[in-house]
């Protein structure tokens, strides 16, 4: 049964991701004025959108600053789309794609014909954590609450499921070179929208880094050693006996790279095709959120994506190409173990690791990547996934048209 059996992707959209570092890329450019060239390029595609589309949803992880007070509103009225009551959400990295999800149950149960979703995260100008919520920010409350750091997180995965810090440095580099060769082809041309700046035209992803080696990524030091040896791994050891100690494997080539960057998505009723004026890309086949172990913190798109199948009764077998956000390496390697997915199915166009990760805009992000690549290789099913903090996760299914 597929509750969104009328749902359909119309078009996706993005910035390029550009590193996180002001004076560079998008950074000289708040989060309301890189959504306008995105809203902008919509009516240009869609002659019926505007006047169609009902609400927007955007996600945002750190909504504080420039990012609070409602930036969905305040991008939708700053691009002249002062109709849409618009919202945002804060699902931690999931963001987007839960922005879709409720995009789609707005549309299946007929509240809208057509919705917009996705997220915008300037991580240049909104540091990760610059809300300083006492979740994260106090020791004890975190610890109460089972709320470890990310890289912790993906540091004890690795120790767990025996992935070593060579495995997770020729993963990264993998990324790496398949994201080079991606943007050398041009297979993101469609989703990129070009953002001007003081500087000039910007329409190219600018994070990868193709001629990464492991042997470089080998001189970099482990980034939550020194965390780990604060007192964390003194207390997973207590909770996971089955280990002896915690090898710390992730440091800044084998995580995801900080970049600014926004998504939007067109998503409508199958019958909105000729109002809108435009063929949908892709139908949405269905949706899952679950929440695993806090305490392995990045593991809940794999949760998400077991249940999202099992749902549909599938198995991965049945699935042409997944999409799974990069959250470190050894998360990313434990999701391909855990599917048994060839390499060819899984992220052939790279990912965090190399691309960038801006959190509230990533997931929407990932849908846009998926439907490219079904394009491109004329296939047709795509399961994309994203792992939020504190065992997350959200799941999407989606068929090309």
């Amino acid at each position: 049964m597929n509750a969104f059996n009328d749902v359909y992707i119309y078009e996706t959209l993005r910035t390029p991701r550009t590193k996180a570092k002001p004076g560079t890329g998008i950074s000289s450019l708040s989060s309301m004025q890189i959504m306008k060239p995105l809203l902008d390029e919509l009516k240009q595609r869609a002659p019926g959108a505007k006047k169609l589309v009902g609400d927007m949803i955007l996600g945002s992880a750190t909504q504080t600053g420039e990012q609070g007070a409602n930036v969905a509103k305040l991008a939708a009225n700053y691009a002249g789309w002062t109709h849409l009551p618009a919202m945002s959400i804060n699902r931690y990295c999931t963001s987007a794609l839960d922005a879709m999800a409720i995009a789609a149950g707005k549309i299946a149960t007929g509240q809208d014909q057509a919705v917009l979703a996705g997220g915008v995260e300037m991580m240049s100008r909104t540091p990760m954590m610059s809300d300083n919520s006492p979740g994260f920010m106090d020791a004890q409350i975190a610890t109460s609450a089972s709320n470890l750091p990310l890289g912790i997180g993906a540091d004890l995965i690795a120790n767990l499921e025996n992935i070593s810090r060579a495995d997770a440095d020729n993963y990264a580099v993998r990324s790496q070179q398949r994201a080079a060769l991606a943007i050398a082809e041009g297979r993101f041309k469609r989703s990129i929208v070009g953002i001007a700046t003081e500087q000039g035209l910007v329409d190219t992803d600018s994070a990868p880094r193709g001629g990464t080696t492991t042997e470089a990524l080998g001189e970099l030091k482990a980034s939550f050693q020194k965390m780990g040896d604060m007192g964390i791994d003194k207390a997973l050891l207590a909770q996971f006996r089955q280990l002896e100690r915690i090898e710390h494997i992730h440091h800044a080539g084998n995580s995801p790279a900080m970049v600014d960057g926004a998504s939007l998505n067109l998503m409508g009723h199958k019958n909105a095709i000729e109002l809108l004026g435009l063929n949908p890309r892709g139908r949405v086949l269905a949706i899952a959120n679950a929440c695993g172990d806090p305490r392995l913190v990045l593991s809940g798109g794999i949760d998400a994506a077991a249940k999202v199948l099992q749902q549909q009764g599938l198995t991965a077998n049945d699935i042409d190409l997944m999409e799974f956000n990069e959250s470190f390496a050894a998360t990313s390697i434990y999701c391909q173990r855990y599917f048994d997915l060839p390499d060819d199915k899984f992220n052939v166009n790279g990912g965090a690791i190399a691309l960038g990760h801006p959190m509230g805009a990533t997931g929407a992000m990932l849908v846009g990547m998926a439907l490219d690549e079904l394009e491109r290789q004329d296939k047709q099913i795509a399961l994309i996934a994203v792992s939020g903090a504190i065992g997350i996760g959200t799941a999407m299914l989606v068929e090309r048209v």
